[in-house]
């Protein structure tokens, strides 16, 4: 699971139980989907692909059961219309992730802009915004965004 360590560095640093781990991966995993389902509403339309794509890096980075990924999906779409900001999840994901993770994760957000066969200009440009705000370095976005189209054959 890409998200192990937050698991492992959790438990051993802070001594926290199996339902405080939980929760905190809860967390992560709803600030993931908030940040993806931000993404899918870039341009203006939020494909079936698109959701596709999200239910498919919940499951590989949260390995969560359906229906679990259904609800969080469901409750990042409301929080999505009704927050004006994305940055606690920045935040949240910020604390919570490393570099590696987070580099992950930046694959992933590249995956859901291309679920509907294209990257729109304002979906490059928030990918290129949200990998600023995780810290990352720039090559980081350039590397991530080309293993992905290389992956599509959308080079």
């Amino acid at each position: 699971m890409p998200f192990e360590s937050i698991r492992k560095a959790l438990t051993q640093s802070l001594g926290l139980s199996t339902a405080e781990q939980t929760q905190d991966q809860d967390d992560v995993s709803l600030a993931v989907a908030c940040l993806m389902i931000e993404l899918c509403q870039m341009d203006d339309r939020t494909t079936p692909d698109e959701l596709a794509q999200v239910t498919r890096a919940l499951e590989r980075s949260f390995e969560l059961p359906t229906d679990l990924i259904q609800t969080v999906i469901s409750e990042a779409r409301s929080k999505h219309q009704k927050d004006t900001s994305f940055h606690p999840y920045v935040t949240l994901v910020n604390e919570q992730l490393n570099v590696e993770e987070k580099e992950s994760l930046m694959r992933q957000m590249w995956r859901v802009a291309m679920a509907d066969g294209q990257i729109d200009k304002y979906e490059e440009h928030y990918l290129r915004r949200l990998n600023d705000l995780l810290k990352l370095p720039q090559r980081t976005f350039l590397q991530t965004k080309h293993a992905v189209l290389a992956e599509t054959d959308q080079t």
